[in-house]
């Protein structure tokens, strides 16, 4: 199990490593804001998502409807 980024360093580390999954060697220097970074992550997550759906055979409505922010939808806003 791993233990939790309690250290400043760690943290850079963190920060480093994921800017880096996003755009690449050296990303944390190329002045990417962290918005951007999770932006693209987002995107990386969206298209791997949409692969698996197709792999499992779902149409394209299927798709549309679970990646929506509609009642059914992944992103649907929950209402209270």
């Amino acid at each position: 199990m791993h233990q939790p980024i309690n250290k400043p360093d760690e943290l850079e580390t963190f920060i480093e490593q994921v800017f880096e999954i996003a755009f690449g060697d050296e990303a944390l220097t190329k002045g990417y804001t962290h918005e951007e970074v999770l932006e693209q992550i987002r995107q990386f997550s969206d298209v791997a998502l949409l692969n698996d759906f197709a792999k499992e055979g779902l149409s394209q409505q299927e798709i549309n409807t679970l990646l929506c922010n509609k009642p059914g939808g992944m992103f649907a806003k929950e209402t209270t």
